[in-house]
């Protein structure tokens, strides 16, 4: 089903979603030109894409890259190409590319399955 998030401010139209997103901080390596940026978080992610938080700029738009995102109680990260959609001071928003059947699995498992432990 298609959704519609929120109308932006300013001359921009309400931006559109194809998918729905979960809001979950995982830990994220971004792979760009075979170089690691480490200490990134996701901050949402969805079917389609996701926008991950960056320590410091991140790659430029339209850069592709190569996403290693870990989260417990999984036996092996999940790796996704991505390609730059936006970059902000504080990120970068990215679509995913190539996802075959294995990795849409994957992704389902991690969106609608996968429940963080509660640290007490």
């Amino acid at each position: 089903m298609k959704t519609h998030d929120a109308i932006i401010a300013g001359s921009r139209a309400a931006e559109y979603r194809q998918y729905p997103r979960r809001t979950l901080p995982l830990r994220t390596a971004i792979v760009f030109k075979n170089l690691p940026i480490l200490g990134c978080r996701t901050r949402d992610i969805s079917f389609s894409g996701a926008f991950i938080e960056t320590p410091a700029a991140g790659p430029p738009l339209h850069a592709r890259l190569r996403l290693i995102i870990d989260y417990e109680g999984s036996t092996q990260s999940l790796v996704l190409n991505a390609r730059v959609v936006k970059s902000t001071d504080d990120g970068v928003a990215v679509q995913f590319q190539d996802v075959n059947s294995s990795t849409y699995g994957a992704l389902y498992d991690l969106l609608f399955c996968w429940v963080p432990e509660v640290v007490e």
